[in-house]
Parts: C-alpha cells; sequence; structure tokens
C-alpha cells in the first residue's frame, strides 16, 4: 500500500471514531471535554487528510505544514478535553503561547530552511511531550470511580509517547535518505501504523471514561433519590403514568394516608386506594406532565384511609423505569397551614368578639354589591342598627355582662337575615347590614323580624332578664350612581331621627320637604 493510499485510510478511520464520540457525546451533553476529545479526533484525521496533499505538485510544503499543526492541533485537544472533563480548566495563554511558538518553528524549517530532520525531530518531541502531559492529568485529577478507564486511557498516551520518542530517536540515528516528505523512512511508518493504532485506543478510551462516569453517576443519583426517597418526611411515591399504578411508596405515605406499603403497593391510585379525591385533579397533574416533564406545588384535595380529608401540594416529574414513563411525586401536607390561612382570614374580617363582620370587611363587599346592584338594575338598602341605652347595661353589670348581650344581639341577627346579607360591628353598640336584592320595604320587614325576635327571646345578665330595644336606620341606593358614603349618610340621618324622637323604631330615610 502507497504511501498516499495509506493516509486515505487512516483519514476514514477517524471518520468512523468521531462518529462513535458525537453518539457518545450525544448521550453526555451534560459533560465537558467529550466534544474537545471528537474536534482533537477530527484534527488528526485532517492531518493524515493532508498528508495527501504531499504528493501533489506545488502543493507538497503546504501539505506538511498542514499536517504537521494538525497533528499537534488534535493533541492539545485531547488535553484540554480531559481537563475539562474533570471539571477543571486549562491554562489557555500558556497552550496558545506554545501553539504560535510550534507554528513559527514549523513554518521555519518547511518554507525557509526546509529540512526533514529538524522538523520531523521537532514534531515528535512535541507530540510525545503533549502524550505525557495528557497521561500525566489522567493520573493526577482521575476519580476514584474512573480511575480504571482513566488508567487505561493514560497508559494510551504513554505507549503513544514512548512511540514519538522512538521516532525521534530513529530521525537523529537513521535520518531519511532524501529530504522529500513524500519518500518512506522507518520513523514515519513507525508514525503512521502508531497513528491507527492510537487513535482506535483513544476513542475507546474516550468512550470507555465516558460510560464509566454516566453509570457511577447513575448509582450515585440512584443512591441519592433512594435516601431523599426513604427518609423524606413527606409522601414520596413512584406510580405508573399510564394506569396510576404504584410501584413504591415510602414511610411518609404511609403517616400521610394511613396505608400501609404492604396495602398500598400493587394498587390503582383512583381504583385501589381512592387516595385523590377527584380523578380530575390527577388529569390536571397528567396534563401538566405531558406538557412540560414536570410540575410543582399543584394544590389538591386527598383523602385518608378512614376517609378523612386533608389538602397538600404536589410536586412531581416523569422519570423512565424500565423503559416506561413512571411519575415521581412528593406529596408535602399543608392542611394545617391552609386551617391557619382560614383562621387568620376570618380574623382579619371578622370582629372578634361577636363573629360578625368588621368594618373593613363590610366597605369592602358592599362596594362590590353596590356595583353589582348599579349594574344589574337591582335594589340594594343598607340598615345602621343601635342598642338603645346599651351603655346603661355596662354601668349596671359590667363590661363582660354587655359583651355577652352583644354576642347574644348578634345571633339573633344571624338567624333573622339571609345568607348573602352582611352583618358587621362597626364598634360599640353600633351595627351594619347590607341587604343586596332589597328594597326598603324588604329592608324595613328584616328589621322588624330582628326586633320581635328581640322581644320574644329574653336577653339575661346572670338572672336578671334585660329588656333590650334596638334603633334603626334604612336608606336604599338611588338609581343614580352614588357611592357607598352617601347611602350610610342617609341611613345615618334616618337612624338619627329615630334616636331623636324616642327610639325603638325603624325610620326609612326620606328627603326633607321644605316649608312653603
Amino acid at each position: 500500500m502507497d504511501f498516499t493510499t495509506l493516509a486515505i485510510v487512516l483519514f476514514i478511520s477517524n471518520l468512523l471514531q468521531i462518529t462513535a464520540l458525537i453518539v457518545q457525546m450525544k448521550l453526555a451533553t451534560r459533560y465537558s471535554g467529550t466534544g474537545w476529545w471528537t474536534l482533537g479526533i477530527g484534527f488528526i484525521a485532517l492531518g493524515f487528510l493532508a498528508m495527501f496533499l504531499r504528493a501533489l505538485p506545488g502543493l507538497t510544503a503546504i501539505g506538511v505544514f498542514a499536517n504537521n499543526l494538525f497533528f499537534v492541533g488534535g493533541h492539545i485537544l485531547f488535553y484540554t478535553g480531559v481537563l475539562r472533563f474533570f471539571e477543571l480548566r486549562e491554562r489557555s495563554r500558556g497552550l496558545v503561547v506554545f501553539l504560535a511558538a510550534y507554528v513559527v518553528v514549523d513554518f521555519f524549517f518547511v518554507f525557509i530552511y526546509d529540512h526533514i530532520v529538524w522538523r520531523g525531530s521537532i514534531l515528535y518531541l512535541t507530540i510525545a511531550g503533549l502524550s505525557f502531559l495528557t497521561a500525566s492529568s489522567l493520573w493526577k485529577y482521575r476519580p476514584r470511580l474512573l480511575e480504571a478507564s482513566s488508567n487505561f486511557l493514560a497508559a494510551a498516551f504513554i505507549l503513544h509517547g514512548v512511540v514519538f520518542v522512538i521516532g525521534f530517536m530513529l530521525v537523529l540515528l537513521a535520518p531519511p535518505a532524501t529530504n522529500s516528505p513524500t519518500a518512506s523512512n522507518p520513523a514515519q511508518v513507525l508514525g503512521i501504523l502508531d497513528g491507527l493504532i492510537a487513535t482506535t485506543l483513544w476513542t475507546f478510551g474516550f468512550i470507555l471514561m465516558v460510560t464509566q462516569r454516566l453509570n457511577a453517576d447513575e448509582r450515585q443519583t440512584r443512591k441519592e433519590l433512594e435516601l431523599i426517597f426513604y427518609a423524606s418526611p413527606d409522601a414520596v411515591i413512584l406510580s405508573r403514568m399510564e394506569d396510576g399504578y404504584l410501584v413504591e411508596v415510602n414511610d411518609g405515605f404511609a403517616t400521610l394516608s394511613g396505608f400501609s406499603r404492604e396495602e398500598a403497593l400493587g394498587n390503582y391510585s383512583m381504583d385501589g386506594l381512592h387516595f385523590w379525591k377527584s380523578q380530575a385533579d390527577r388529569q390536571r397533574m397528567l396534563d401538566e406532565l405531558s406538557l412540560n416533564g414536570t410540575c410543582k406545588d399543584l394544590e389538591f384535595e386527598f383523602r385518608r384511609k378512614d376517609g378523612s380529608e386533608l389538602t397538600a401540594v404536589l410536586s412531581a416529574r416523569l422519570v423512565m423505569v424500565r423503559g416506561q414513563p413512571h411519575i415521581l411525586s412528593v406529596v408535602h401536607d399543608v392542611t394545617e397551614r391552609k386551617l391557619l390561612e382560614i383562621r387568620l382570614q376570618k380574623q382579619a374580617s371578622t370582629d372578634v368578639l361577636t363573629g360578625a363582620a368588621n368594618r373593613r370587611f363590610f366597605i369592602e363587599s358592599a362596594g362590590y354589591e353596590l356595583q353589582q346592584a348599579q349594574y344589574l338594575n337591582r335594589p340594594l338598602s343598607v340598615a345602621l342598627i343601635d342598642l338603645d341605652h346599651f351603655k346603661q347595661v355596662n354601668d349596671n353589670f359590667g363590661h363582660t355582662e354587655g359583651d355577652h348581650v352583644l354576642v347574644e344581639f348578634t345571633r339573633l341577627c344571624q338567624q333573622n337575615i339571609r345568607d348573602g346579607d352582611i352583618l358587621a360591628r362597626f364598634g360599640g353598640d353600633e351595627f351594619a347590614l347590607l341587604l343586596p336584592s332589597s328594597d326598603v320595604t324588604q329592608a324595613v320587614a328584616v328589621a322588624e323580624r330582628i326586633q320581635l325576635a328581640l322581644v320574644t327571646s329574653i336577653l339575661t345578665t346572670g338572672n336578671t332578664p334585660l329588656e333590650i330595644t334596638i334603633s334603626v336606620g334604612i336608606a336604599e341606593m338611588r338609581r343614580k350612581p352614588e357611592t357607598l358614603d352617601e347611602i350610610l349618610a342617609r341611613a345615618d340621618q334616618a337612624l338619627y331621627r329615630v334616636k331623636a324622637s324616642g327610639r325603638n323604631r325603624v325610620e326609612i330615610y326620606q328627603e326633607a320637604v321644605p316649608n312653603l
């Protein structure tokens, strides 16, 4: 086989190796370095292709220069790739200076002072040095889990370096008979044979090291997942995506659901344990997973073994188990938090003593109802209520008994109004009643019903019965747009007239008739 044909065979061999490395690189995209190795083999392939130019008239010197430069550049890329794979950084400035120096020297001995011995000696020593440097990095920085593959690859680079040391010695001890770059000589033959063997060993070593790291990372990930799975206080569930079949659960699931691990495994989340309160919730999770592959902090209702319900947030992601899509879910119980939120929300909107709405909630709700009434052309009325002479109750029986009367009065009111009506305590013995979809006639009926309840349900303090009466001022929303403050002001005027005329009455606001 002639020199040119051999170079083409080596080029094709390198292309096959590049293909294998690209496939491996696609499988291990999270690792740095693999692309540098692939590019390094590519440079070696271009170096062998450049050898083909040596036989072409007028391109011999260019072929020699490109051949040497690609070979050296490929070894620099191998060294860089090893460091990057071990998550280290190369000294870029030093490598650039080194490569620039080599380019200058090689250019001199190719184009200015054409001398095959000098340029051959420098090439062999440079490649040998880079090979030993790469092998040293593999031994020095290799993780314990990659020891076998790193040692194999380091040995391949050591062997390659030794071969090029021998080539250097052959160039000096048995120099070529001619200065022609296309003439065969022992050092060149040795280098070409080594190129075929070395690139094959490197490719195998690179793939082996990546595969070993993938396996090591998979084992580490499995250990971490198992630690999270079994040590997590939250419920962790591995289920089949297709039908919800429970593959594995942790102790947190048993604590949360009341089902033991033995009871859970082998069941279907919907049909067996009925853990999901609603199948629509599970479908919502599946839709999110199908779209994004993950979901986070979705709030759902679940059902325990004893039938009690709980609120929890669920985070999940798709994982492949034996080639089938599975769902790894973490369920965190937030029932207590939700109850606390409800209590806090209630505290923020209700009067602490009586349980009626507070002024703030009344104003917000009344504002919304007023807008709705104006938009839908529906009536709306507001009643302001005062307990008559309530100060005497506090003075004669104490504030504790007075508070008791306020609580009982609130209870009577709540029993005599509709669900959509809002009773609020504005302060002291002052109450407000919002009556959506009620005109003044209906509002008066509600107020008189409360008055009657006070008469028939005798309030007491200790063993002493109390005669409690109320004064009520009512105002209805006018047809023209107006604010809540305007309605309240008119109701307050009606209430003032009740108090001025003896109390214990219901008064509707009416416009004053001017004296003629």
